[in-house]
């Protein structure tokens, strides 16, 4: 699932460039601490 998730920001990072990667990281932050939270 996660492997997906990346690969799909991955490539609306490649279209969207820096501003899409910024908010790819904060969303990738967010959802790491969620998993942790989970466990």
């Amino acid at each position: 699932m996660f492997s997906s998730i990346f690969f799909l920001s991955n490539r609306f990072d490649k279209f969207n460039g820096v501003h899409a990667y910024m908010t790819d990281n904060g969303f990738q932050a967010a959802a790491v601490a969620w998993f942790k939270g989970q466990f």
